[in-house]
């Protein structure tokens, strides 16, 4: 008998620790304080919101809304976009065109670029919406980036922005990008805004 009440107790307890680093880990409160020099939560949701309204992935016809959503938004921020386009055959086998957009801030005297990069095709599969796999990854790159060029940061490196395409089939337009763009030498360190850092964003490093 004391044994059992022995496990139940060290269930309980581990099950409390669980629960109390689960509950610290998540976010506590949605900054808006209305100020345009701070990231706002409340402003990076919005585009969530716009981005997961429904499924998106490749071939969908919501696909294109979410990629002309994109590029208006990265417009808006005085940006000039780049749409690179391309087919790509993945070490998964899947043969796919693939539509990345891009974009780049130039920095005072840039030796190597700092590229922020995620991607917005959500899954097929599963046809989630893609609120967390990766509106939330587009979301804090454009309202980060939206802030950095409000309070016009200066910088010495060039800063590119890439939103690719078909991660969810195979990193295609991650591949496309390393292997096609101009740009892609150009790179010192990419930060992908991902659940996990994925290979490609590592071969770019």
């Amino acid at each position: 008998m004391k044994k059992n009440n022995f496990s139940i107790l060290a269930v309980s307890f581990v099950l409390i620790v669980l629960g109390w680093i689960y509950y610290t880990m998540m976010p506590q409160s949605i900054s808006d304080d209305g100020s345009l020099s701070e990231f706002s939560t409340k402003r990076a949701l919005e585009h969530i919101q716009s981005i997961s309204k429904k499924p998106h992935f490749v071939g969908s016809e919501n696909h294109e809304v979410v990629a002309n959503y994109l590029e208006k938004e990265l417009q808006k921020l005085g940006l000039e976009t780049k749409i690179q386009e391309g087919t790509t055959l993945s070490d998964w086998g899947n043969l796919v065109k693939s539509k990345n957009i891009i974009a780049r801030i130039k920095g005072s005297n840039s030796t190597k670029a700092l590229l922020l990069l995620s991607h917005y095709d959500s899954a097929p599969h599963s046809f989630s919406h893609g609120a967390s796999d990766d509106a939330s990854g587009i979301a804090t790159i454009l309202e980060g980036i939206r802030a950095f060029l409000h309070n016009k940061t200066k910088h010495k490196n060039d800063i590119i922005i890439l939103f690719s395409d078909a991660e969810e089939l195979g990193l295609n337009g991650a591949a496309l990008f390393v292997t096609k763009s101009n740009w892609a030498k150009d790179i010192g360190l990419a930060l992908n805004f991902e659940a996990r850092m994925e290979p490609v964003a590592q071969a770019l490093c």
